[in-house]
């Protein structure tokens, strides 16, 4: 499946997969000596749910009419958050080895967190059927529609991010290893958050029976790992591994890397999927990316990476 969709007020198209897992980041700052602080913007969206419910869900949300109609019985899990704050970071630089503990406070703006299960009907929007038992947190109702009467909206605020991480970089001659963690130490707090925790069924007497209300909720965000590996051949030619480890799926690819006096280019293939990696390294700038497709919302796997910095 691909997240982006889901993210993209679940909308759009969609590839046939059970989950799908999205980090994109964009971040911007200055450094001084060691001490840096930065600008960051997070989407970071985990969703594992079987092929045939993504595309009910999707269905509706496009409000398409289906020739057939689609059932199945499934269960769905979410942890989608976004948000945008401030990165502080201290780098320490030793002989071969750059050590640079970094903390992080995001406000969030939107959230889908938790879990459904049971069956599912659909062939259009006045022809649909559910039986499920519903216990997820959310910012914005996709399931109900809790929130959509104009005399009755949510008002869910903002949450808060606090989060630890950690970059490494040891160099060896001609080796080089880069380690990236994120949410290594983390919580998402979030007060008067919207919940819904009911039996929600078309075939009895209430469409919902359980609880609808707002709750003061904390979350511990999935932590992942990245790993750069690479080896120099020669003066322009060597070979890289990347390695991504996350709660969804862990992702191992190989490839080459190009070296230049002022730059490196890097080219990646998933050994476990279709996804490519193409990154850019510069003093001050990188950029990575890394999809299925160049199309990136039909993309299962999405990763972006940008980091820019100003030297005073």
């Amino acid at each position: 499946m691909a997240p982006l969709e889901l993210a993209n007020n679940w909308k759009g198209k969609f590839r046939r997969s059970d989950d799908g897992v999205l980090f994109l980041q964009g971040e911007y700052g200055f450094h001084i000596g060691g001490f840096s602080i930065s600008r960051i913007r997070r989407l970071h969206a985990e969703y594992h749910m079987p092929h045939c419910a993504a595309e009910i869900f999707l269905n509706f949300n496009r409000n398409i009419e289906l020739d057939q109609r689609l059932t199945t019985t499934a269960s769905l899990q979410a942890k989608d958050y976004r948000g945008e704050g401030v990165k502080v970071a201290y780098q320490f630089d030793f002989s071969n080895l750059k050590i640079k503990p970094h903390i992080s406070w995001l406000k969030l703006r939107s959230i889908i967190w938790g879990r459904w299960s049971g069956e599912f009907s659909y062939k259009n929007r006045n022809d649909w059927d559910i039986d499920l038992d519903i216990n997820y947190y959310y910012t914005e109702d996709k399931l109900i529609r809790r929130g959509t009467d104009p005399g009755n909206p949510l008002d869910p605020g903002n949450g808060r991010l606090l989060t630890l991480g950690l970059d490494l970089s040891w160099q060896w001659q001609g080796y080089q290893i880069d380690y990236q963690g994120e949410n290594l130490a983390a919580e998402i707090d979030w007060r008067d958050l919207p919940v819904t925790k009911a039996k929600a069924s078309t075939s009895g007497p209430f469409f919902i029976f359980g609880y609808e209300f707002e709750e003061d909720k904390r979350f511990t965000p999935p932590v992942f790992h990245l790993i750069h590996q690479s080896y120099q051949l020669n003066s322009q030619w060597g070979v890289a591994a990347r390695s991504w480890i996350n709660t969804i799926r862990p992702d191992h690819s190989l490839g080459v890397q190009y070296y230049q006096p002022d730059f490196r280019l890097r080219l990646l293939h998933q050994l476990n999927g279709n996804a490519w990696t193409l990154g850019f390294a510069h003093n001050n700038f990188s950029l990575e990316l890394q999809t299925e497709s160049w199309n990136v919302s039909r993309s299962r796997w999405l990763g972006l990476s940008v980091a820019a910095q100003l030297n005073f």
